[in-house]
């Protein structure tokens, strides 16, 4: 995964003052756009910066008191103008709660997106490490089945030779026969058993895939919520 561009904060401020300008919205999705990407996380810290900085410069506002009524309205003018910057004071602090909260869930979208990458970076080792693992199991089955089949020829040979020899060694060929047999039963038990595991680490597999994919989908829908 590439690594972001960061962008320096007097980048952010003309970015974010050309916007301004124009009459769009000021935002860190949209302040990204104009600077053709970046950090969502150190465009977000600049971005705070400039607003504080429009904060800080007061904005005149003159109302002109008509001369003609000045004395006899002018208690009912101050009541209103006193009124008017209650009601614009609570605008503003309402104003700046919704961008507070908008910010914290921006923060939560960002970190939410940073864990699910991370979770599926480390999904994917762990896929890697369980393919591996199954191609090596997978040798291993095999592999034990053609020496089974080596050993399974082998005693058969074995069994057709001893049933050329004479009747003074039937006993011992009836034992030898229990064994090889005994001996085949637990050589096609251990196949069984790998071919057990064989089937369980691959339905591990497929499990595992599913759960990065829909990871995968799960980050491409935040990132469009961005």
């Amino acid at each position: 995964m590439g690594r972001k561009a960061l962008h320096t904060q007097d980048q952010v401020f003309e970015a974010a003052d050309r916007l301004a300008v124009s009459g769009r919205e000021v935002t860190p999705t949209t302040l990204r756009d104009a600077l053709g990407g970046g950090s969502l996380t150190t465009i977000y810290r600049h971005l705070e910066a400039w607003e504080a900085t429009r904060k800080a410069v007061p904005v005149p506002v003159s109302i002109p008191m008509p001369d003609a009524v000045r004395l006899a309205f002018e208690q009912a003018w101050q009541a209103a103008a006193t009124e008017a910057g209650k009601e614009i004071a609570a605008i503003r602090e309402k104003a700046d709660s919704e961008i507070k909260a908008t910010h914290r869930r921006l923060e939560e979208a960002v970190a939410a997106i940073g864990q699910l990458e991370s979770e599926q970076l480390a999904d994917a080792d762990r896929l890697e490490g369980l393919e591996t693992t199954l191609l090596k199991e997978r040798e291993i089955a095999r592999q034990t089945v053609i020496d089974a089949a080596a050993r399974e020829a082998g005693l058969a040979a074995t069994v057709a030779e001893l049933k050329h020899h004479s009747g003074e060694v039937v006993n011992k060929l009836t034992l030898s026969k229990q064994a090889i047999e005994a001996e085949l039963s637990e050589i096609r038990k251990d196949v069984r058993g790998l071919t057990e595991k064989l089937g369980k680490a691959t339905g591990a597999a497929d499990a595992l895939r599913s759960q990065v994919a829909e990871q995968q989908a799960t980050i491409r829908d935040l990132s469009g919520r961005r």
